[in-house]
């Protein structure tokens, strides 16, 4: 099938903004070499459009043109596009018409792209001359604030942290600010007011689960320089997207994400006794920098929107897999209830039969309450604590037991966790497009880490706020876990020097230590 005259169109287009870029590419070539495979590539790819002799050979000569005078004539070309009041002046055509003022707009944007990319780096000033582009603030209620430069965005929130420890019964105000690097201008990252500390670091701790956070040591060194590999292999990435020319717009978010990477490979090396963590970063520096990036096509998305997708199918995945229980009735062995969460039953999949002993020692559906659908987790539960097989038992409260209570309160807070991380990360990437800051959600003073509803607490809906915690008291500060990791850390070390390691060949390979 021929394909129709917008696919082509499209095609054009998408194909002269490749060979534009590869010809302001071979301006920047480093060798002969390089400048003639950048020049090869745009004439082949030219070529396929120019040879047809027919109406798109036409209009990519236009678009050429046009290119070429807003380039070189900018203010007469801008002027005339401002200017031109009738489409039907391009061509007596219509749809030829429409096709050049598509082929004009084009240009004129293509020029602005030319125009940031190739502009020369910003001059010394009082921004670039602050030492660290991020910047922290913790202040406890009734307390000096304290404030600490830092290399990336989660750094900060490492050292932020870190404080809640300090003073972990006041409530704190905290604040991380960014600097663009390239452009210079600053933003606030996040912010919180007024925020328990344990509350502050189970919000933290989802933002890490958003974005990626530190990793933590294996002690088995194949699999530490593993880990370490991919960390870097990462950051390679995402430094020659921040530093590609063409991805003006998305920069600042590639830069979040550069940084986030090399202070988290460095933190990993450093405790997993890789010693050439800094120099394998200082060789990625150097790789990247000397390259000309003008012929690399720019990202169209950046790692937030990615963050975004990976968050919007965990919860599908997981109600997919949907949980189901069953335990004998209270006054009744003869009978079993079954209960559980499964997507068939749409808006109430919350689920509880009665299934009663068959002769064949089978079972089979029952007609007893509380056999039904439920809309939510609480609902169901109710039902099953009301549920009674006698008269005399109906109405009354009865106990479920601890495995079913534990099993169904900890998927109903699994979905719920992995719903709020979702709408954590949208949030996170509107803040940062519109330049808002982050409100981080404090108002609770329990970690998020729950799973399961404690055995004893089986009678009432617990708190399933993105901020609760069934495993500790709510009113005890639960124990510093840097302390277990700093030791854990101590011990893999202390492994890897122990080890009886056979000497290799290549003892400057980043997987290798000396």
């Amino acid at each position: 099938m021929e394909p129709d005259r917008e696919d082509l169109e499209m095609a054009m287009r998408r194909d002269f903004v490749r060979v534009y870029r590869l010809r302001i590419a071979s301006e920047f070539a480093r060798t002969p070499a390089d400048l003639t495979a950048l020049e090869t590539q745009a004439d082949q790819i030219a070529e396929d459009w120019l040879g047809q002799n027919g109406e798109w050979s036409q209009h990519w000569q236009y678009l050429d043109e046009a290119c070429d005078r807003f380039r070189n004539e900018p203010a007469d070309a801008r002027a005339s596009l401002t200017g031109l009041a009738n489409p039907g002046d391009l061509d007596p055509d219509p749809a030829t018409a429409a096709t050049k003022l598509a082929s004009l707009k084009q240009a004129a944007i293509m020029d602005d792209e030319r125009r940031i990319a190739t502009a020369p780096p910003r001059g010394i000033d009082e921004k670039s001359l602050q030492p660290l582009p991020y910047t922290a603030m913790y202040a406890p209620d009734g307390r000096p604030a304290l404030r600490q430069a830092c290399t990336s965005w989660w750094q900060a929130r490492e050292w932020i942290r870190d404080n809640t420890y300090t003073h972990p019964k006041t409530p704190v105000d905290i604040e991380i600010r960014a600097r663009d690097t390239h452009t210079g201008d600053e933003r606030v990252l996040m912010s919180a007011h007024h925020a328990e500390p344990s509350a502050l670091r189970a919000e933290l701790t989802r933002v890490d689960r958003v974005l990626g956070g530190g990793r933590e040591v294996d002690g088995k060194p194949w699999i530490d320089e593993l880990s370490a590999e991919i960390l870097a292999d990462g950051y390679h990435k995402a430094l020659q997207t921040q530093l590609n020319p063409w991805g003006a717009h998305l920069r600042f978010e590639h830069q979040l994400h550069a940084d986030d990477l090399r202070d988290q490979y460095l933190d990993f090396t450093t405790h997993a006794g890789i010693n050439s963590g800094a120099e394998h970063l200082a060789e990625i520096d150097d790789a990247i920098h000397g390259a000309n990036l003008y012929g690399e096509e720019p990202a169209g998305r950046s790692w937030l929107d990615e963050a975004i997708t990976y968050a919007r199918h965990l919860p599908g995945n997981l109600e997919q897999l949907g949980v189901d229980t069953h335990y004998q009735a209270p006054d009744d062995p003869a009978i079993m209830i079954a209960a559980g969460r499964s997507m068939i039953y749409g808006e109430t999949p919350w689920y509880a039969e009665v299934r009663i002993a068959a002769d064949h020692g089978g079972w089979v559906s029952g007609d007893r309450a509380p056999a039904g659908r439920y809309a939510t987790c609480g609902e169901l539960m109710t039902a099953l604590q009301q549920y009674g097989t006698s008269e005399s038992a109906s109405g009354n409260w009865h106990f479920v037991p601890a495995e079913v209570a534990s099993a169904l309160w900890g998927f109903d807070n699994q979905l719920t966790e992995l719903n709020d991380n979702l709408v954590a990360a949208q949030h996170i990437c509107h803040g940062i497009r519109t330049s808002q800051a982050y409100q981080l959600r404090c108002s609770q003073t329990t970690e998020p880490n729950s799973t399961a509803q404690p055995a004893n607490s089986t009678t009432a809906e617990p708190n399933r706020s993105p901020t609760a915690e069934a495993n500790h008291s709510p009113t005890a500060e639960p124990p510093d876990p840097s302390k277990a990791v700093n030791r854990n850390r101590e011990r893999a070390r202390q492994r890897r020097q122990r080890t009886n390691r056979q000497p290799r060949r290549n003892t400057q390979s980043r997987r290798r230590r000396p």
